[in-house]
């Protein structure tokens, strides 16, 4: 198991590093194939001094005026994020941008504004709080690729099926 970001996981594809792959978002290459695995709420975090701070969920019309912390330009996340936003013509302030979820942790920690990650990437923090979106209306989706060259593969295939049966309704 390797981590790193899209670019380098696809490249450990491309050169035969790795068999699979595990992205926040759909890779549209001809030569890979990619499989919706997981759909995750993306949940904004607020220091604990924030009016937000005492609750498990807001409206997404509340974060109207808010100042936001983003992520990077191509982060899922942001992008889920405005999309949301703008679809429900809400306008926030964005006071900064950021490219690692531990500077944007620590940047809301000191208060300069409030962030957001998908449900899974929050680290529990004694100075933050998670408050869920309502409705789940902004959401992030993680998808399993591999080189489609390499599909049939017995690993490869049998990694497929597992996800498969864990990913198919309940009967």
């Amino acid at each position: 198991v390797s981590t790193g970001n899209s670019q380098d996981v696809l490249n450990q594809l491309l050169d035969y590093s790795a068999d699979v792959g595990v992205l926040a978002q759909m890779v549209r290459d001809e030569r890979f194939l990619s499989v919706p695995f997981m759909k995750q709420p993306v949940v904004v975090f607020v220091p604990s001094s924030h009016r937000f701070a005492r609750r498990r969920a807001i409206r997404l019309a509340e974060l109207e005026g808010e100042r936001l912390i983003m992520r990077e330009q191509g982060s899922t996340t942001r992008k889920a994020l405005e999309l949301a936003l703008d679809k429900a013509r809400i306008r926030t302030d964005v006071v900064m941008e950021i490219g690692s979820r531990e500077a944007l942790r620590e940047a809301v920690a000191r208060g300069l504004g409030i962030g957001t990650v998908s449900e899974s990437e929050y680290v529990p923090d004694p100075r933050l709080r998670p408050v869920r979106i309502e409705g789940d209306v902004v959401s992030t989706h993680i998808h399993v690729c591999c080189l489609r060259e390499r599909r049939d593969s017995r690993l490869i295939a049998s990694f497929f099926e597992a996800i498969a049966d864990r990913t198919a309704p309940a009967t």
